[in-house]
């Protein structure tokens, strides 16, 4: 067999090539066309996956939400229509009664408040919240300290802020351990948390909030974390916690408007299994365009070998060992299946990092499509594929004709 080196041979490949442009560019653009529709595919597929996840991630993956509402139903002498509250005993409930609770933390939310330091003045949004919102919003503290322990214990007046409230109010001033006017009370500033968003509500703890503002247990909703648990013990925990909620509030334990919860991990598992669904089908259809593109290469070799039968006649009646004609077939073969693999992962990779420029430029920001990237590897294994897939085509029929006889050869029509 010729070497891969061998330059007459190499010169010989491309002179075939130049002699048939039009079947050499077929063949390449199969190829080339199978491994750029499934690297857009891919891309694609990855794109809104990530873009589902990054949304997810926005709060812990294992939290759940529960808040309360109007009764649907009537239930144990109580009419609909009742409105149901939670309290700081159902705080205390959920926590001591309920398994497999990591972190929790009871929030209250008051609407425009007014701020004011110095001459500075503006209005926002605060949440009450305990020390356990950290992790359960996963918010990273960029100066000072997040709430603790201690402030909710002892009741401080401390606060954290945003971004947003750094820049209305303190301008280029450092805003740590610097009092700020809440609602007329006075707040020390111990952290500055940085966000996805700017719109993030300054917070205070759950318990300043009861004594100070409102004077009552009063809650509007509750979140929490689980352990390391499965989906089916996830939905479990959150049925407890429906059934325990229904028995102190006198609701029916099936009335979703009474009390409503939301389980991050079993939405995050339903819309993954959809993208694992979606991305089948993208490998169903890439697969068909590989194949596409395997055919392709399978039938352009074999017009190549009948073309060139005379040709193999001549050259075995000039002494060429079988080895050496099947040898310069599948050189062909392999050139051009390596050059158009190539040249399709290369341009799928440059469409979909053309998308992220052309989003990035016209500063679009979108949540539900991140980062259409591709795997390297899976383009590599494709094209692998393809290689392989145009040496088997190329050899059967040039091992086939390597057999014939020079006078049959000659004589084939």
């Amino acid at each position: 067999m010729k070497s891969l080196f061998d330059v007459d041979a190499w010169h010989e490949i491309f002179i075939t090539i130049r002699k048939n442009k039009l079947r050499s560019f077929l063949t390449s653009f199969s190829i080339a066309w199978g491994i750029f529709m499934l690297m857009i595919l891919l891309g694609s597929g990855n794109g809104l996956k990530n873009g589902s996840k990054s949304m997810f991630e926005e709060s812990a993956l294992n939290t759940i939400w529960v808040w309360t509402n109007i009764t649907s139903k009537a239930y144990d002498g109580y009419p609909k229509g009742r409105r149901v509250k939670l309290q700081n005993d159902d705080v205390k409930i959920i926590k001591s009664e309920v398994a497999n609770i990591d972190k929790l933390s009871a929030n209250f939310y008051m609407g425009s408040t007014p701020f004011a330091y110095k001459t500075e003045s503006s209005s926002f949004s605060i949440k009450c919240c305990y020390p356990a919102v950290k992790e359960i919003d996963k918010l990273e503290v960029e100066k000072g300290r997040f709430l603790n322990h201690l402030d909710i214990i002892q009741k401080r007046k401390v606060i954290v802020i945003s971004k947003q409230v750094v820049d209305a109010l303190f301008k280029r001033e450092d805003p740590l351990n610097k009092m700020i006017i809440v609602n007329s009370i006075p707040f020390r500033v111990i952290g500055v948390v940085k966000a996805k968003d700017d719109d993030l509500n300054p917070l205070i703890p759950f318990t300043t909030y009861q004594v100070v503002f409102q004077k009552t247990n009063r809650v509007h909703n509750i979140a929490l974390t689980t352990k390391q648990i499965s989906l089916a013990e996830s939905e479990k925990l959150e049925q407890d916690i429906r059934t325990r909620m229904a028995h102190k509030h006198h609701f029916d334990p099936t009335d979703n408007r009474a009390l409503g919860t939301y389980n991050n991990f079993a939405d995050y598992k339903r819309t993954m299994n959809i993208f694992s669904a979606i991305q089948m089908f993208i490998w169903i259809i890439g697969c068909g365009t590989l194949m596409a593109g395997i055919v392709g290469v399978s039938n352009i070799m074999l017009i190549i070998v009948k073309e060139r039968t005379k040709e193999i006649g001549i050259r075995k009646a000039l002494g060429a060992k079988p080895n050496s004609i099947i040898s310069l077939i599948l050189q062909e073969s392999i050139f051009l299946t390596t050059l158009a693999g190539f040249i399709g992962m290369v341009a799928g990779a440059g469409v979909m990092k053309l998308v992220v420029l052309i989003m990035k430029w016209n500063n679009i920001e979108s949540d539900t499509f991140v980062n259409p990237s591709v795997d390297i590897g899976i383009a590599i294994t494709a094209t692998i594929v393809l290689i392989i897939s145009g040496v088997v085509a190329g050899y059967i029929p040039a091992k086939k004709a390597a057999k014939i006889s020079p006078i049959e050869a000659l004589r084939y029509e």
